[in-house]
């Protein structure tokens, strides 16, 4: 109220514990979403019996970085760049996120965000975190969690296809590629990237890993060139013959 925390009892004058920006976990009211969990930590405590002071001296000194609250809404400044660290596992925490790096990016600055999501999330979830990550952000790069897959597969080519469906749905004007840097002309070449998935998983079928893997070093650096190496450590080879080659035995098992 006010710009204050207050509470508000029945019958009774409004009482103003301290200022949001004497709140650390708001980020000085940026962050809406820590002013109305403060809200709640403050009610529940004071039901609880915690007297006034307590309260606030806990709201005062509960700060976002990673000794007092790891992986929620960090930041971090370093050589004029801010950076943003939130587990955001869900829709309600990715528009929290965006909101809050919105909130700090300079006049001419850009919101640029790293995106992955465990792989036992819904595909609805996971959707709808890639579509309020196109909307929110100025460049999106999406993660894949090798570690956190859970059953999922990063080479299942009917999921790599739904999202090139999904992309080219949005009607992009240009995409921003790592490693690639902007394309300018993304209709053919979302056609482009769906007919080198199937060659892929193709030749997955016709060749062990090793070959699998030389062939496609060597087409690499046919193609790409100084960004070849980059290239391969980003999807290593091998990594990419075991999961095409998943599939392939689930689609024939099916």
């Amino acid at each position: 109220m006010d710009g204050w925390l207050t509470v508000l009892r029945p019958g009774a004058d409004p009482e103003q514990l301290l200022e949001i920006v004497d709140v650390p976990i708001t980020l000085a009211g940026l962050s809406r979403f820590n002013v109305e969990n403060a809200l709640a930590a403050a009610s529940a405590a004071l039901a609880a019996g915690l007297d006034r002071g307590q309260v606030i001296e806990g709201l005062g000194s509960f700060l976002p970085d990673t000794e007092h609250n790891p992986g929620r809404m960090n930041v971090f400044t370093l050589d004029g760049y801010s950076v943003v660290i939130d587990l955001a596992h869900n829709e309600a925490g990715l528009e929290a996120l965006l909101e809050v790096m919105r909130g700090i990016v300079a006049r001419e600055g850009r919101t640029m965000l790293a995106l992955g999501a465990v792989g036992d999330r819904t595909d609805e979830l996971v959707t709808n975190l890639g579509e309020i990550a196109a909307k929110g952000a100025d460049v999106v790069v999406v993660g894949h969690k090798r570690r956190y897959l859970r059953g999922r597969s990063t080479d299942d080519l009917d999921a790599w296809e739904s999202s090139l469906d999904a992309v080219a749905a949005w009607a992009p004007r240009s995409l921003g590629l790592t490693h690639s840097g902007e394309i300018e002309d993304p209709e053919p070449h979302l056609e482009l990237v769906r007919r080198r998935l199937r060659e892929q998983a193709d030749l997955a079928g016709r060749t062990d890993s090793d070959e699998f893997a030389r062939h496609v070093e060597r087409e690499a650096r046919q193609r790409a060139g100084e960004s070849a190496e980059a290239l391969m450590q980003a999807v290593p080879p091998e990594q990419q013959w075991a999961g095409l080659d998943r599939w392939r035995r689930k689609r024939e098992q099916s």
